[in-house]
């Protein structure tokens, strides 16, 4: 998979399937600093991924020290690039109030995916 470099940063899509609906996302941030992936909630609104009574709400520090909320959900499938992971457990909060990304591809899902990144050729493998 081809990675994307704008402003400082590698970029990808992923694909999320949740309750019979499925989405591609664009501009996910490749993020080896994040332990979790987190996807704003305004991408994944039109799929019916939203806060319900029952979900979990956590949150967490920001860059500068800013406190954000997100909720937590068990998705149905996520594809990265040839990879497909299901019933994984994904953030969902708001990480870029300007909306051009839309979500952090973190270490959680990198790893189930055996991730490598090879920033010689600007590729990032899946196995």
């Amino acid at each position: 998979m081809d990675l994307e470099y704008r402003n400082g940063l590698f970029f990808v899509s992923l694909k999320i399937a949740y309750k019979g609906k499925e989405k591609i996302i664009e501009n996910i941030v490749v993020d080896t600093g994040a332990s979790e992936t987190i996807i704003s909630p305004d991408a994944v609104e039109d799929i019916k991924i939203i806060a319900e009574l029952d979900d979990n709400i956590n949150s967490y520090y920001g860059v500068g020290g800013s406190i954000h909320n997100f909720f937590t959900k068990k998705i149905d499938e996520i594809s990265i690039d040839t990879v497909l992971l299901r019933q994984v457990k994904v953030d969902f909060g708001v990480i870029d109030p300007k909306g051009k990304i839309n979500g952090l591809l973190g270490l959680d899902l990198l790893q189930k995916a055996h991730s490598v990144i090879d920033l010689k050729n600007m590729i990032m493998s899946v196995n």
